[in-house]
C-alpha cells in the first residue's frame, strides 16, 4: 500500500532518498521485482550518483528487458566497479546475447548470468521471458528447470523436455545431474553425469561434479 501511495502522490511530495532506498530494500528482500523496480527508478533518478540504485535497478531491468537495463548496469560500474562486478559480467552478457540471437538469447545469457550468482528468481523471470520467444532452447528450459528446483518448485518437466530436445548436449545432462543432487538422488544424478562425460570428455566441470 505505501508504495502504491508513493507511485500516486503529486511531484512535490515526492519520498526523500532515504525513505525510497528502505522501501527498496524491503520490496527486493520480498522478491517484488515490480514495486523494487519503480522505487528504484525514482532513487536513481533523486541520486544519479548512486551506485547503490543503478546496481539493482540494473539487474531487475535485465530480467525482462535486458538491453534497456545496460544504461544503469554501466553507471553502476563506473561509479563503484569493485562493487558491482556482477552488473559487469551482465554487460558482457547481454552484448553477447544481443549479437548472436536477438532478444530471446539477450534473456537466456542473462539467465545463466544471475543464475550463477544466486539470483534464481531473476534467473527464472529471464529464462521464461527467454523460452516465450524460443521455446525450442534446450539450454534455457534445462536452466529453468534449475531455477524452479532453487526457488522451491520442482524443475523436473522442464529438464526432462529439455533433454528430449537436445539428447546430445552435456550441458543439459550436467544441469540434469545437478537437479537429481538437489533432490537428494545421487545414483540418478551420476548416471546424467556419466551420459555428459561421454558427450563431452573434455568438460572439466563435468570430471569435477
Amino acid at each position: 500500500l505505501a508504495v502504491e501511495l508513493l507511485s500516486g502522490s503529486p511531484a512535490g511530495c515526492r519520498p526523500g532518498p532515504e525513505l525510497l532506498r528502505r522501501l527498496s530494500e524491503q520490496q527486493l528482500a520480498r522478491g517484488d521485482w515490480g514495486p523494487a523496480e519503480r522505487l528504484l527508478g525514482q532513487l536513481a533518478q533523486a541520486e544519479p550518483a548512486s551506485a547503490w540504485a543503478h546496481g539493482p535497478l540494473g539487474l531487475l531491468m535485465s530480467r525482462r528487458d535486458p538491453p534497456a537495463a545496460l544504461s544503469n548496469l554501466r553507471r553502476a560500474v563506473e561509479l563503484a566497479p569493485a562493487e558491482h562486478v556482477l552488473a559487469g559480467q551482465l554487460i558482457q552478457a547481454i552484448e553477447a546475447g544481443g549479437a548472436l540471437g536477438g532478444p530471446a538469447r539477450g534473456l537466456a545469457q542473462a539467465g545463466q548470468v544471475l543464475a550463477a550468482a544466486g539470483e534464481w528468481g531473476l534467473a527464472r523471470e529471464a529464462l521464461e521471458r527467454s523460452l516465450e520467444l524460443d521455446p525450442q532452447s534446450a539450454g534455457a528450459l534445462a536452466l529453468l528447470g534449475l531455477a524452479l528446483d532453487q526457488t522451491g518448485e520442482d524443475g523436473s518437466p522442464q529438464l526432462q523436455a529439455a533433454v528430449e530436445l537436445a539428447p546430445e548436449s552435456a550441458q543439459v545432462q550436467l544441469l540434469l545431474a545437478r537437479h537429481w543432487r538437489n533432490r537428494g538422488q545421487p545414483e540418478q544424478a551420476l548416471a546424467s553425469l556419466e551420459s555428459a562425460a561421454r558427450l563431452d570428455p573434455a568438460d572439466p566441470v563435468v570430471a569435477s561434479d
